[in-house]
């Protein structure tokens, strides 16, 4: 993540608006940002590509199947997995949702430092 401590010492919305715009800047870092999403989901949630708890982290139901496919595929294969423009542009965007989940893994990381 770029700027991880600007990032940290920001307002709220704005870290989530910092994180936003890295997510699209970056396909490294959109990549990262699916694979901390998708660590978020329950064992059961990964094993079965659905979300089965409303619990606010890890994907939500109309993602999940998709996200937790691309999740895996990048898991195994690394960020330099060859998608089309397209499908980076879509993931990036779509994964930008979930930016709070990713300033509270930032959080985290901080607090284990």
């Amino acid at each position: 993540m770029h700027n991880r401590e600007k990032v940290l010492a920001a307002p709220q919305k704005e870290a989530q608006q910092m994180i936003r715009e890295n997510i699209l800047e970056s396909w490294k870092v959109a990549c990262w940002s699916i694979g901390v999403v998708y660590d978020n989901q329950t064992e059961s949630e990964k094993m079965s590509s659905e979300t089965t708890q409303n619990n606010g982290v890890g994907f939500s139901g109309p993602d999940a199947r998709n996200f937790t496919f691309w999740a895996k595929l990048i898991r195994e294969s690394g960020p330099d997995v060859v998608f089309s423009n397209s499908v980076r542009a879509n993931l990036s965007q779509k994964i930008c949702k979930y930016s709070r989940q990713i300033l509270e893994h930032l959080r985290d990381l901080q607090e284990k430092e």
